[in-house]
């Protein structure tokens, strides 16, 4: 889990298809003062990593990346964040247990 500190975090997106709601959620970060990382190499900087639960969650490159340099979090911390009308703490919407999908391995 990356340090908790009071800068604005750098959020990361995964798992989210091109439309209105991950346009509201990258609308909510960029109003709240934080910053979007779109580009999987340059996770490094994120601090919180939102990710779509659902029985089973794609490994991708940037979910793998994310799990050593960030929290992740699910849809509702962003809602939270916007409900606030400012970055709340991620404890309470950290992403839980689920089954990582992986093609080819059962």
């Amino acid at each position: 889990a990356a340090p908790k500190t009071q800068s604005q975090p750098s959020v990361a997106f995964s798992g989210f298809p091109e439309g209105e709601r991950l346009d509201g959620f990258l609308a909510t970060v960029s109003s709240l003062g934080g910053s979007v990382v779109e580009d999987a190499t340059a996770l490094s900087a994120s601090t919180v990593m939102v990710v779509e639960p659902s029985p089973n969650v794609s490994r991708t490159i940037k979910l793998l990346v994310a799990v050593s340099v960030c929290d992740i979090v699910t849809p509702e911390w962003v809602d939270a964040c916007r409900a606030a009308d400012q970055f709340v703490p991620v404890d309470a919407y950290l992403l839980g247990e689920c089954t990582v999908s992986s093609k080819g391995v059962k």
